[in-house]
């Protein structure tokens, strides 16, 4: 059955979609409360996190190159890898992590989301 002649069959179901979009999408432009922040809030913290692990990690192969390279060129370690891992790569992992949400943030809420795509 198509939609012509399923729409002549059933005048109802016209009537039972604009209800139910209605009730479903009503004022959806511009939510409301927590709901036109929490997607802001949700995907900055999502950004931060993923970039401050990023950040930790790379901290860490650094430091791992830095002693591998002092141990081969200069013969001698100048760094204590449990110094790094406990103090400096998650010290630099949370300041990348807050630097991250807070202009991902920013950015969200300051600048509009783009226009959609009109497909023919």
């Amino acid at each position: 059955m198509d939609d012509a002649s399923r729409l002549t069959a059933a005048p109802q179901y016209n009537i039972l979609m604009a209800t139910v979009h209605e009730l479903r999408f009503r004022d959806a432009s511009q939510p409301r409360g927590w709901r036109r922040w929490g997607g802001s809030v949700a995907r900055s913290a999502y950004a931060g996190v993923c970039v401050g692990m990023i950040a930790g990690f790379l901290t860490l192969l650094v430091a791992l190159l830095g002693l591998i390279a002092g141990r081969l060129f200069f013969h001698r370690v100048g760094v204590d890898i449990t110094i790094v891992y406990r103090e400096v790569a998650p010290a630099i992992a949370v300041s990348v992590a807050i630097l991250v949400f807070f202009g991902n943030f920013v950015w969200e809420r300051t600048h509009p989301a783009p226009a959609s795509v009109e497909r023919t």
